[in-house]
């Protein structure tokens, strides 16, 4: 099966994972967490990102305006807000 490429964004890390909800998609990956506008597929844009004591991302959820992330310990961020993600 060969797919086309409709759009990408450059992450800081490797993506070690992703969920989607409707437009957004929330990126984990080696240095941070991303929360992306996928509603161009042709050009994806970063909404937001938090990188502070979150390195080595492995796992992701997110469920009710609220992201958990797994790495080194489990974080949960607000989301609600993308250009101003916080620690819960």
């Amino acid at each position: 099966i060969t797919g086309i490429r409709l759009g990408q964004l450059d992450t800081a890390g490797s993506c070690k994972q992703v969920r989607i909800s409707g437009s957004v998609a929330y990126l984990a990956d080696e240095s941070g967490f991303e929360v992306v506008d996928l509603s161009n597929p042709a050009l994806p844009v970063s909404l937001g990102r938090s990188v502070d004591g979150l390195p080595n991302l492995v796992g992701l959820d997110v469920e009710g305006g609220l992201a958990y992330l797994a790495g080194q310990r489990l974080d949960i961020l607000d989301v609600s807000n993308p250009a101003a993600l916080r620690r819960v």
